[in-house]
């Protein structure tokens, strides 16, 4: 015969051993710490990039300041945006174009080996409102130096225009240009509404 009492005490013992095992397993299972990013030294690539990008900028100025000296007739002015300029022509008008103001005017782009790369004919006539559409940083800029009737040259280093990308047919990688623009209407903001 089985003796009942006994196995009465042996399902709690079963039970409270699984029990006590369960809870040891469940308080020994510490959390993770959060893992740490793995540590890569980006700031050496960041450090090689700008590097390449200041000598390319000297080399590129170093172009552009011979270009200059061997054009020892004409006058060239500095921008605070780092490209320089001279007038071809004076136009008569005093105001420049502010942010709002529309701009019509046509331009054409040289190698600075005086290359034409690209005519008016090319390009055709162009609206700009100013501030308020994407346009190249130099010819933005650019612009806004001038005077309606005016026709500058404005000598860019490739940072201005097209940079590393070029423009995929005949303006080359990081390659500084020559653009001479002729502006020919301002339409002030309250005038364009």
């Amino acid at each position: 015969m089985i003796d009942k009492t006994k196995s009465k005490k042996c399902k709690p013992l079963k039970y409270r051993f699984l029990y006590i095992v369960i809870v040891c397993v469940l308080l020994s299972c510490e959390p993770q710490p959060p893992r740490r990013p793995v540590l890569q030294k980006s700031h050496s690539f960041l450090d090689q990039t700008i590097a390449l990008n200041k000598a390319l900028l000297l080399q590129e100025t170093a172009l552009i300041k011979a270009y200059m000296e061997k054009d020892s007739l004409n006058e060239y002015s500095s921008s605070p945006h780092g490209f320089w300029y001279k007038y071809e022509r004076k136009g008569a008008a005093n105001y420049t174009p502010g942010s709002g103001d529309k701009v019509f005017y046509t331009y054409e782009v040289f190698s600075l080996e005086n290359q034409v790369l690209y005519t008016q004919t090319d390009i055709g006539a162009q609206a700009y409102l100013v501030d308020k559409q994407d346009l190249l940083p130099g010819l933005a800029n650019g612009l806004k130096l001038m005077h309606a009737g005016d026709k500058v040259s404005f000598l860019f280093p490739s940072h201005s225009l097209y940079a590393s990308a070029g423009d995929q047919h005949k303006i080359a990688r990081n390659q500084p240009l020559q653009i001479t623009i002729q502006l020919n209407q301002i339409l002030k903001k309250n005038e364009s509404n």
